[in-house]
């Protein structure tokens, strides 16, 4: 289950420590191991998509993508703007519903092969304009310009009550309603791979412990996950859903995981350690992305093109 009493007592807290004076260089540590509450949304970016009705230690360098895995090439591609279409997806009961918004990259009709995916979960009270608000699409499609990136669908959807923090994984959660039906759905409607190689999740605070949970414990569903300032701390699962014990019990985890946290929000980031130091124990490789900045939207909106950069290099065939 998941503490949202005490993570909201923490973000009013949180700014009693704006009086510390704390310098840090964000750093990302490339670790092999072989050797929550959001905050208020701050203003939204503009929109490079158009929206489309439903029915119709180490620096982050900069490295080019290693092609796309769709025959679309890129330099043919005239088309500079992908498309946003507002969708709904069918929850457990077979009835209720809730909001998706697919983002269908430059080109998407011109091919008739499978695209990767990329599903992105929102934080604690958000919705599923989350990560556009943080301007995810304008991070994507700059670095798609620049042949950074390729081709991806990105999946945003609305994580309801009670599946959202009221479970802890398994059936009847959160983990159940992504999987069997957001998963299904999508994949009937649109053209994105089944291979794990080509399927990311990623998510912020609490989004970010559902993105830890759900592939972990389905890597052969999504073989990169990305999880910034997942809220560890604020989480309490039954063992066979915490990521923790997933970590300590199998080595049978997906291929590209990166975790960040930010230097001013201590109350997440020592978890986040913890858990780093879990996956480093455990002989599991994975990215941690030190950075500087609360747990709030502008930390997030400022790392947003590395962890585009990391997932552009993970999920390719």
């Amino acid at each position: 289950m998941y503490d949202i009493a005490r993570e909201d007592r923490m973000m009013i807290r949180k700014n009693r420590h704006c009086k510390r004076v704390i310098t840090s260089l964000a750093v990302i540590m490339i670790i092999s191991g072989c050797a929550p509450a959001s905050a208020p949304i701050q203003g939204e970016s503009p929109l490079k998509a158009t929206i489309q009705p439903s029915g119709t230690p180490a620096r982050a360098t900069a490295t080019k993508f290693q092609g796309p895995s769709v025959t679309v090439a890129l330099e043919t591609c005239e088309e500079t703007r992908g498309r946003l279409v507002e969708e709904s997806y069918t929850l457990l009961d077979g009835q209720s519903e809730a909001d998706v918004i697919v983002y269908l990259p430059p080109c998407y009709d011109d091919s008739d092969e499978d695209y990767p995916v990329a599903y992105f979960l929102h934080g604690y009270p958000q919705d599923q304009g989350h990560w556009i608000e943080l301007g995810v699409i304008d991070s994507y499609e700059a670095l798609l310009a620049g042949s950074r990136i390729g081709p991806i669908v990105l999946i945003f959807p609305y994580q309801p009550e009670p599946y959202f923090t009221q479970t802890d994984g398994g059936p009847s959660s959160m983990e159940e309603l992504l999987l069997e039906q957001l998963s299904t759905e999508m994949s009937q409607r649109y053209q994105i791979s089944q291979h794990p190689s080509e399927r990311a999740i990623l998510g912020v605070s609490r989004g970010g412990v559902w993105a830890l949970e759900i592939s972990m414990r389905h890597p052969e569903t999504f073989d990169v996950v990305a999880a910034l300032s997942p809220a560890l701390a604020y989480n309490h699962p039954r063992r066979a859903y915490d990521p923790f014990e997933i970590a300590r019990s199998t080595d049978d985890l997906p291929g590209h995981i990166f975790i960040s946290a930010g230097d001013r929000e201590p109350q997440f980031a020592n978890e986040i350690d913890r858990f780093a130091d879990t996956l480093e124990r455990s002989g599991i490789s994975f990215q941690y992305l030190q950075h500087e900045g609360r747990h709030e939207n502008s930390a997030w909106g400022a790392i947003l093109e590395r962890v585009m950069i990391f997932l552009g290099n993970a999920i390719s065939k």
